[in-house]
């Protein structure tokens, strides 16, 4: 699987998904532009596209909320978008089993780094149980 809408369909849920083409390119291009921006190593991008969680630090976090502001899936005050993962997710997927996952994960963290890897975290460790 490619680079997909990048760390969050791979992370979160490696093969679940049906994506578009579009939806690939864009996810690709969002994860190297935040790569570049928030000076992240290709490994460490490398291990969250696998849902290796383990090592992570602040860099880290900011990638993912980079990520998902690109995606659409936080805005830019650090609010998580449901719909818009909801919508863009559930291509090919049932919705409800989308619906539910993306609400329990909706989490807040310290920051809007944060929350956004506590996020990605919780898609990570629940996607089986919903898939």
């Amino acid at each position: 699987m490619k680079f997909l809408v990048a760390i969050v369909v791979v992370g979160f849920v490696a093969g679940s998904y049906a994506l578009t083409d579009e939806q690939i390119k864009k996810g690709e291009a969002h994860a190297a532009a935040c790569a570049k921006e928030t000076n992240t190593p290709p490994e460490t991008a490398a291990k969250l596209k696998t849902g290796d969680l383990s090592g992570s630090d602040q860099k880290t976090k900011c990638f993912v909320k980079c990520f998902f502001e690109k995606a659409g899936f936080m805005d830019t005050n650090g609010k998580i978008q449901e719909q818009v993962i909801v919508d863009k997710l559930s291509v090919g997927s049932d919705k409800a089993k989308v619906q539910q996952l993306v609400k329990k994960c909706n989490v807040k963290g310290t920051d809007a780094c944060d929350t956004a890897f506590k996020s990605f975290e919780c898609y990570t460790q629940n996607k089986a149980k919903v898939f």
